[in-house]
């Protein structure tokens, strides 16, 4: 019961790591009280993978039928999750710019992946 559990979250952090911390709450699920919390500077951490592409520009952000995604480099794969982690739409591509039908996806919040020949870059996309 006292041992320490490791886990491993792949995250993508589209910030500037040094200026960000991981807040973690440990919750009784059944009475909902929170037994732990952990905060975690992340500039700190050792070991610290960071994978990113430094420019990327998505818009209109919100968007309801189309959104243009811009990048520096050469997008090789762009990626539209869910809140829940679903994939809803990819497209593999290799230009630096391209214009997205989104008509069918719902209205909401939405995680867009960028992958560049430079890295990974998420961001946050609102449809209504």
């Amino acid at each position: 019961m006292d041992e320490p559990v490791v886990i491993n979250i792949p995250i993508t952090v589209p910030y500037e790591i040094e200026n960000c911390e991981l807040v973690a709450f440990i919750q009784d699920m059944d009475s909902k009280e929170i037994m732990q919390t952990v905060k975690v500077n992340l500039g700190d951490v050792v070991g610290l993978n960071e994978f990113g592409e430094k420019y990327t520009k998505i818009y209109p952000n919100p968007a309801s039928n189309n959104v243009t995604v811009e990048s520096a480099s050469i997008i090789k794969h762009i990626n539209i999750y869910d809140l829940n982690g679903r994939k809803v739409y990819t497209v593999a591509l290799d230009q630096n710019d391209v214009n997205l039908n989104i008509e069918s996806l719902n209205k909401g919040v939405y995680m867009i992946q960028i992958e560049t020949e430079n890295g990974t870059r998420t961001e946050k996309l609102s449809i209504y």
